[in-house]
């Protein structure tokens, strides 16, 4: 099942900058941090893949449209062992830590695919930021294909995020 872009983001502008499950929610607890990807991407865009690390990471990919950052910007995906308690929803277990070199934001939206597995059947992700203060807020789905096991992530920052599946 995909949802409609128009739909996604009718929701994601209600919801932008909007902290989930408010005081005494979601928990996150840091944990160490394994950097698993590292590329350097130019003004003429690129992806950024993690594959083949034996991490939970396998299969996400970064992709950075034309535009997005200045020329020679280290890229770095990286594994967050910290954990996330009292989410409503199934919480996918992967904590990823993003990191663009010193920008604190992209001049376009870059997309994030994540994979989960299908047999799960959810029936949508959502998906989340995690600030400084172990605080979740919402990012934008772009798409979601239950059957194929995957979600397309928008975000104009450099973040550390998961997602939940929702049945």
């Amino acid at each position: 099942m995909r949802t409609g872009a128009a739909a996604v983001l009718l929701s994601a502008a209600l919801l932008e900058g909007c902290t989930v499950f408010g005081s005494g929610g979601a928990k996150y607890q840091s944990g160490s941090v394994q950097v698993v990807a590292t590329e350097v991407v130019g003004s003429h865009g690129g992806t950024v893949s993690v594959a083949r690390t034996g991490t939970p990471l396998d299969g996400i990919e970064v992709r950075f449209p034309a535009g997005a950052v200045p020329d020679n910007t280290p890229i770095e995906v990286a594994w967050d062992h910290g954990t996330l308690a009292d989410v409503s929803g199934t919480p996918s277990g992967v904590i990823v830590r993003l990191v663009a070199g010193d920008l604190r934001e992209f001049a376009q939206h870059i997309e994030i695919r994540v994979t989960f597995n299908p047999t799960q059947k959810p029936k949508t992700v959502m998906a989340y930021s995690i600030d400084d203060q172990g605080r979740l807020h919402t990012l934008d789905v772009a798409t979601f294909d239950s059957g194929r096991g995957e979600a397309l992530i928008w975000t104009f920052q450099p973040v550390r995020f998961t997602w939940v599946l929702v049945n």
